[in-house]
This record gives structure tokens, C-alpha cells and sequence, in this order.
């Protein structure tokens, strides 16, 4: 009796909470996968940089052909690309809301008139894209700046807030060895720069125009920010120089960061991606359990009620016959037809006199 109704209340919802529990079990192995593949395609490389080779002849001023930034963006998997190169300048790189002359303000003097030393960068527009530069007031400068070579720049957070400026307004304006450049934003973020908060960036146009080419023999060399898909920075490394120079490819080469399995911390960083998903394995197993459990006793309840329909039946068979010869005992009971079993088959009864 015990066990009978122990099945009995395990039937008696019928099969809803198995199947609810496979459902949940599904939804949790969704979510487990989901989560481990994030955080192994969080620590994918999301760009490479390409470079001048640094062996044979020192490399030219400008040692890409005019239309790189489209060639390399062909290629599947690149996103953006953009050139840049740290400013060569004479002496230091002295920033200041006022321009430097002989009665201004000392290297040293204290405040936000004070000179600055952070690097100055000229970029082109596809390297802001590539470098994922996001502005917290102002805007980017963009092709129509490049095109015209107009004196404008972006300003780090981590130097305007050196410099004080705390708001944009149309005359804001920084002073690159007294060269005046009007500031028309802020760089909040850059993704993948993150050097670029305590920089000063200008259209690579307006910097050649106002400080000349890049010069290799001081170091500034221009480089390309190549941003990739997840994944794809080993293919686009190899297929760069080619697209780059397809008769000389030996000319450039391309440096790809780390990846997750070569890395110095890469057995950390899998522990730490098998452990965090730990506890919904945990938890997938015991709802697998539980479906299972709860799946056996509520599989086939039609099974279950069997018994109790042929029961019913002949009870029904007995009283239509004791009823029917208390009136006529001639009675055929031919009409009597009662459903036995999953066959559909009648019993046809006769009383005989």
C-alpha cells in the first residue's frame, strides 16, 4: 500500500513537472555554455599592429601606400584600421592652455598653466575607430578634418583634467610648443589605447602640415591599428603584408598580442573559466535527477488507470444483467456492448431462457 501511494502522488500531477524540470535542465546548460565561451572570448585579441620591418633599410617616411587603411579593412575579419605615430618634436612636447614664450610659465611652475609632457599623437579618423576612442564631451574629428587639415585635437581625460578643463566652449584650446590647436573633444575611453587618456591627438594631416613628416630616425615611425573580430587576429596577421604589399611582404610585420593559451597567467585564467561555472553543473546535475525521478512514475498515466477501468466495467456487466432478467427474462442483451482493453473490441452478451 505504502509503495502504491507513494506512485500514486508522484502520478497524480502527471508528466508537467518532468517536463518542466528538462526544460529548466536545458536552460541552465544554455546559460553554462554561454558563460564559458564569453569569458574565453573576452581574453581573444581584438586587434594587431603592423609595422615596418625592422631589419634592411630604414623605413621611409611614409612607408604605406596612400590607400593602406582600405586595403587592410578588405580583408575578412578586419573591422578597422587607422594609422598613427607619436609626434617628433624638438625638444620635450610642452602642452599648455597658453602658449609657451620667454615671460610665460616655467617647466616647473605649479597649476593648470604649467607645460605638460604628455605625448602628442597624430592619427588618422580610422585609427579613433580602431582604437574604439569614445568622447565624453565633444566630438571625434573625421574625414572632413583630415581632408583640410584642420588644427583641431582630442584631449585625454587624465590631461584635461591636468590642464583644467573641466567644460567644453568654442574657444577651448591647447598649445602644442605654442602651436595652437583648438580643442574639440574629450576622450573619455579608447578600448583598445588606453594610453591615449593622458595624450593629445591630432588629424595626421594638420600634423604634418604644421610639424612635417614622421621621422623614423627620432622614433616616430607610423604604425597601423588593425581592429579584428574575436578570433580572427593569427589569419589577419598573416594576410596583412600581403594586402599591405603584395610584391614586398617582407617589409612590415605584424605583432599580435598573447593569446589566452600562450600567456604567461593562461593556466590562472582556465582555472578561473572552469570554476565559475561550477556550481550550475552542480545544479544541472541534480535537476537532471530530479526530471528523471520525477519523469518514471508519470511516464504512462493511461497505464496506470487500467486496473481500475476494467473494474469498473464489470461492474457495470453485472448490474445490467441482474437489472434486465428482474424485468424480462427473455431479455437478449444484445444492445450490452461494453469497451475491454486498448483494442476497441465489445463482449456481445445473450441470456439464455
Amino acid at each position: 500500500m505504502g509503495g502504491r501511494s507513494l506512485q500514486g502522488t508522484l502520478a497524480g500531477p502527471g508528466p508537467g513537472p518532468g517536463t518542466a524540470w528538462f526544460v529548466a535542465a536545458l536552460g541552465l546548460i544554455s546559460t553554462t555554455g554561454g558563460q564559458v565561451t564569453g569569458i574565453f572570448t573576452a581574453r581573444l585579441a581584438t586587434h594587431v599592429l603592423l609595422v615596418p620591418a625592422r631589419t634592411g633599410p630604414s623605413p621611409a617616411a611614409w612607408p604605406y601606400p596612400p590607400d593602406v587603411e582600405q586595403r587592410l579593412r578588405s580583408l575578412h575579419g578586419v573591422r578597422q584600421a587607422g594609422v598613427f605615430w607619436p609626434l617628433a618634436l624638438r625638444g620635450s612636447a610642452d602642452i599648455t592652455r597658453l602658449p609657451v614664450a620667454g615671460g610665460g610659465p616655467a617647466a616647473g611652475s605649479p597649476g593648470p598653466q604649467a607645460p605638460r609632457t604628455d605625448p602628442a599623437v597624430a592619427a588618422t579618423p580610422g585609427f579613433l575607430a580602431a582604437a574604439g576612442v569614445m568622447v565624453s564631451q565633444g566630438r571625434l574629428f573625421d574625414s572632413w578634418d583630415q581632408a583640410h587639415a584642420a588644427r583641431v585635437c582630442l584631449v585625454g581625460a587624465s590631461t584635461a583634467r591636468s590642464l583644467g578643463i573641466a567644460v567644453l566652449g568654442p574657444r577651448t584650446a591647447v598649445y602644442i610648443n605654442s602651436v595652437r590647436c583648438s580643442v574639440i573633444g574629450i576622450i573619455g575611453q579608447a578600448a583598445r589605447r588606453p594610453s591615449l587618456l593622458r595624450s593629445v591627438v591630432l588629424p595626421s594631416a594638420a600634423a604634418i602640415a604644421v610639424f612635417g613628416p614622421p621621422e623614423p630616425s627620432a622614433r616616430s615611425v607610423p604604425a597601423v591599428l588593425i581592429q579584428v573580430r574575436p578570433g580572427a587576429a593569427t589569419v589577419v596577421a598573416r594576410q596583412a603584408p600581403l594586402a599591405v604589399s603584395p610584391q614586398r611582404p617582407g617589409r612590415y610585420e605584424v605583432r599580435v598580442p598573447a593569446s589566452p593559451a600562450t600567456a604567461p597567467d593562461a593556466a590562472p585564467r582556465a582555472e578561473e573559466a572552469h570554476n565559475r561555472p561550477g556550481d550550475l553543473r552542480r545544479l544541472r546535475r541534480r535537476l537532471f535527477l530530479a526530471a528523471g525521478a520525477a519523469a518514471i512514475p508519470s511516464g504512462n498515466p493511461r497505464r496506470d488507470r487500467l486496473p481500475g477501468d476494467r473494474q469498473s466495467s464489470g461492474r457495470a456487466l453485472r448490474r445490467a444483467s441482474q437489472g434486465a432478467g428482474a424485468r424480462r427474462p427473455e431479455l437478449s442483451l444484445r444492445a450490452l456492448q461494453l469497451p475491454l482493453g486498448h483494442g476497441g473490441s465489445r463482449l456481445h452478451l445473450r441470456r439464455d431462457e
